[in-house]
């Protein structure tokens, strides 16, 4: 980033001390014994003299966060995503007035639907039917390895979600995918909950710890995880309308920028017929959930929360980087087939966080440097 971890001018007058930060460190956090590299020691004294401030300068958070918010700050990601998604306010006194408001109305809606939740087949018209049975498929789908995601409740708090939002969003509706996007949110706000565990650790929460948790504090992380839902989907409505026009234009968008950056390798794949759909679809509708660990994900959407258009517009250069990354070994390959089961199928599991890091650093150069004639040439073509 252009403003990597730049200090502010007047940092000999910012407040160093944790007990005046609105972020606090919880005692006991068995991620305390890891030795915290400068490089994070000074991230986590950044976004905490930021977010200890009665106002909150956001682009300043923003400069900070799109470098990545250290993986064991839980409460730190937790607060800076809310803040970064508009879900709290940047004046620091409206914060608890705020979210009371959307807490409560959220309880609002889901007394409303309670009724049809309880008893789809009999309260719930046909359309809504359909869209309850295929959340319902879908949930079981959804990070079926994860004792978390397969927990009873946690099941029942993603349905609510996502009926509620399709029946109060009918443009869009439920699309699959979304249960995926629900993921990260999920993840970051239990671990917000459970200071003692880090991402491995929360996936497999058991049923006893569970437990422990309120229904106040339920109530609290539901409503959380609908409102960020909704302010990411509103930053992407055209994805998700009729024949999904706005990843269709997302696609085209992408192969511009290949053919611009790399255009033997995009020559190469057109001598394939390969259609750029066939693989990243899904790359564009889940916003590469499936294409990584769960840990880049969370670093991934660190920066696109902090960019402006981070979901969509700089998602492209991310996708596109992607497949560049792995130029010479498609042009290595002969066959169609060995291409699409490629594609489809990334070498990704064993990504680190340093790979994340340097994918979005050469997204963003390439943003920079082509995204002007990318944008003139689609538009032409378009009009």
């Amino acid at each position: 980033k252009k403003n990597n971890n730049k200090d502010s001018q007047n940092n000999n007058n910012q407040v160093d001390n944790n007990k005046n930060n609105n972020i606090e460190k919880p005692q006991g956090n068995s991620n305390t014994n890891n030795i915290i590299s400068p490089k994070n020691s000074k991230i986590i004294k950044k976004i905490n003299q930021i977010c200890s401030q009665d106002f909150i300068l956001i682009e300043e958070l923003r400069n900070v966060c799109w470098n990545g918010i250290p993986t064991d700050e839980s409460l730190i990601r937790a607060e800076c995503w809310k803040i970064l998604l508009g879900l709290y306010p940047l004046k620091k006194e409206l914060k608890q007035s705020s979210f009371q408001r959307k807490k409560d109305e959220y309880i609002d809606m889901c007394e409303v639907y309670k009724n049809a939740l309880s008893n789809p087949d009999e309260v719930m018209n046909d359309e809504e039917l359909k869209t309850y049975r295929q959340i319902q498929k879908d949930i079981p789908r959804t990070m079926p390895e994860s004792s978390l995601f397969q927990n009873d409740k946690v099941q029942f708090m993603l349905t609510r979600v996502l009926y509620i939002w399709s029946l109060r969003h009918p443009a869009s509706g439920y699309v699959q995918g979304f249960n995926d996007l629900c993921i990260p949110f999920f993840i970051v706000y239990f671990l917000e909950k459970f200071p003692n565990k880090n991402i491995d650790t929360i996936l497999k929460l058991n049923n006893e710890e569970f437990k422990t948790l309120s229904e106040d504090t339920l109530t609290e992380l539901e409503t959380t995880i609908y409102y960020s839902l909704t302010k990411l989907l509103d930053r992407i409505q055209t994805n998700y309308t009729h024949n999904q026009p706005g990843i269709t234009k997302m696609i085209k968008k992408m192969e511009l920028i290949v053919e611009k950056v790399d255009p033997k390798l995009y020559d190469y794949l057109k001598q394939f017929e390969i259609d750029y759909v066939q693989f990243c679809f899904r790359w564009m509708n889940c916003f590469l959930i499936r294409e990584f660990p769960v840990k880049l994900i969370l670093r991934l959407w660190d920066t696109y929360f902090s960019e402006e258009k981070g979901f969509s517009e700089f998602h492209l250069y991310v996708c596109a980087c992607l497949l560049l990354t792995f130029s010479e070994k498609l042009k290595a390959m002969t066959e169609f087939q060995e291409l699409i089961v490629f594609l489809q199928n990334l070498p990704t599991s064993n990504w680190k966080i340093e790979d994340m890091d340097m994918l979005l650093a050469k997204s963003y150069s390439i943003k920079e440097l082509y995204s002007n004639s990318i944008i003139l040439k689609n538009d032409s073509k378009s009009s």
